[in-house]
């Protein structure tokens, strides 16, 4: 039984690190871009033999039609300035010999043919650069000769080169292009060897085998959905960001800062590193004043009515014109205006009520229970005139009027005393049949 479940618990995690390992490979190829494309080439060349032939061959020149097609792996998008391989990288060909050709071949024992590539130009556009991937040369395996002369094989038969490292630019795409190949045929026959030294030049215009997306740290900032990604972004490849303030935050205030990047981000992206600076220095700045609370001006008070007199205070001092409500400060080159406790509006406003208010017309003041309670000029109340005002009246949910609430209190005495005087002829008529009685 034990047996039976140690098993059961080595194949949970055999299967356990498989899985893991699928899902991590599947991964790895979602970021990557496998490329395969064929190109039309002719390939021609002078033909040389070491036949012991009483004749010489009828053919001493040939040009092939050949399809040649090109495999490779590479990254779905680089960095700036990152190197690149273009891995996995191999040919599959497809040599048109002809009926004639391989009739001619096989009727003096050639019935395959090998050689070498010598010449595989890959070259990248961006920042250009050109490498041979047949240096040192490629063989090209033995491959049987068809009746209908169509030869078709793979370059390298069993492995695919890593070419590179080829490098980005700062911005746009990185592209591959396929150049011209060279190559050595060897076409063996039972007489001895027929070689063809070809070029193969591309017929297409076309040469382009893929190209890849040049990602900025811009276009990386402007795709990033988490704080984790933005944050990588941000603090681990600066790309000429101020971030001197940021790294005198604490890790929450920092934190605010990453999240302020992704909120503030536009529908359609920032459109320079400008504006996500300008976020960090924004998001920074209103971290500071909360750290910092509201301003308070330092220094003496100093209050009285007037404009302040040029030998009154120090530097840093403040002043405050009782009569106009007026701020000035003490700077080195005297008393300057900085603001008043009063808008002008609210001075004019205030001026023009004291000037048209008849001086015979009482204030009326709202006491702190919602009554409005007229007031003579020398400010005593008058008991005789008060209107109720309550919350009903302001629009919402609050007690009764006061006339109301007195109301209720009124006929809750007079049930009181209707009860307390019931109750009083009752023990007086029980006292009075007592006595009869007795």
């Amino acid at each position: 039984m034990k047996s039976f479940f140690y098993k059961v618990v080595a194949v949970t995690i055999v299967l356990s690190f498989f899985f893991s390992f699928a899902v991590k490979a599947d991964a790895t190829y979602a970021a990557s871009n496998e490329v395969n494309k064929t190109f039309n080439f002719v390939c021609s060349g002078e033909i040389d033999d070491d036949l012991n032939l009483p004749f010489p061959l009828p053919v001493d020149h040939l040009e092939l039609e050949t399809a040649i097609g090109i495999h490779m792996t590479t990254s779905s998008s680089v960095h700036p300035n990152q190197e690149v391989y273009a891995e996995n990288t191999y040919l599959t060909v497809a040599i048109d010999l002809g009926e004639v050709i391989a009739s001619l071949l096989g009727g003096i024992g050639g019935t395959h043919i090998l050689g070498e590539l010598t010449t595989f130009n890959i070259s990248s556009q961006n920042k250009d650069l050109t490498i041979n991937l047949a240096d040192p040369v490629i063989d090209i395996p033995n491959t049987p000769i068809p009746a209908d002369g169509l030869v078709e094989t793979r370059i390298p038969y069993d492995i695919g080169i890593n070419a590179g490292p080829y490098e980005a630019g700062e911005d746009g795409e990185l592209s591959f292009h396929l150049g011209d190949l060279a190559t050595t045929f060897i076409l063996p026959t039972g007489l001895g060897n027929v070689t063809l030294d070809a070029e193969c030049v591309l017929s297409d215009d076309d040469t382009m085998i893929t190209s890849i997306p040049i990602e900025t740290l811009l276009d990386r900032i402007n795709k990033a959905k988490t704080k984790d990604q933005m944050s990588t972004l941000i603090i681990e490849e600066e790309a000429g960001l101020d971030l001197g303030d940021f790294y005198n935050l604490t890790a929450d205030e920092q934190e605010k800062v990453i999240q302020a990047i992704i909120s503030e981000r536009p529908d359609n992206g920032y459109t320079s590193m400008d504006d996500v600076q300008l976020v960090i220095d924004q998001m920074i700045n209103i971290l500071s004043q909360i750290d910092e609370g509201p301003f308070v001006p330092k220094g003496t008070w100093i209050h009285a009515e007037g404009a302040p007199n040029a030998n009154v205070g120090n530097v840093g001092d403040l002043y405050l014109d009782k009569l106009t409500f007026d701020v000035y400060e003490k700077t080195e080159d005297g008393w300057v205006l900085i603001g008043n406790l009063q808008s002008g509006e609210e001075k004019q406003e205030s001026k023009a009520e004291e000037k048209d208010k008849p001086k015979d017309q009482p204030d009326k003041k709202a006491d702190e229970k919602g009554t409005t309670v007229t007031v003579k000029e020398d400010g005593d109340p008058k008991a005789d005139v008060v209107t109720p005002t309550t919350q009903e009246d302001k629009g919402g949910k609050g007690s009764l009027p006061v006339t109301a609430t007195t109301a209720y209190i009124y006929i809750a005495l007079g049930l009181s005393a209707l009860l307390l005087g019931s109750i009083l002829v009752v023990l007086y008529r029980r006292k009075k049949q007592l006595t009869v009685q007795t």
